[in-house]
């Protein structure tokens, strides 16, 4: 199920999240040290991070969305590769389902 949709800038992304719970936009910045990104949204709260990985069909980010208004974190992926009119989507990830393609299965 994809839950963001973004454009890619010069070092990040920024788009947003859209879930039944909520709707908010985020800027991934991309960091020096710990996780690849960060996930920032209003007021420059911190939203979760994002690591870069690779898998069979090429890179992706691995989300983690956390907050007050999550009763549990939220995995997402979001491939690497931009979709014809230039977005990325962020699909949200079932815990523990992984298949390296940065797709959800």
């Amino acid at each position: 199920m994809i839950i963001g949709r973004f454009q890619k800038f010069e070092d990040g992304f920024s788009g947003s999240i859209d879930t039944l719970a909520f709707q908010v936009s985020v800027w991934m910045v991309r960091q020096a040290k710990g996780a690849d990104y960060a996930l920032h949204g209003p007021d420059n709260g911190e939203l979760g991070a994002a690591w870069v990985k690779s898998g069979q069909f090429g890179d992706y980010l691995s989300v983690k969305l956390d907050g007050p208004s999550l009763l549990t974190p939220i995995n997402a992926v979001m491939a690497l590769k931009a979709s014809p009119d230039g977005c990325y989507f962020l699909r949200w990830q079932r815990r523990g389902e992984r298949n390296g393609n940065g797709q959800s299965e």
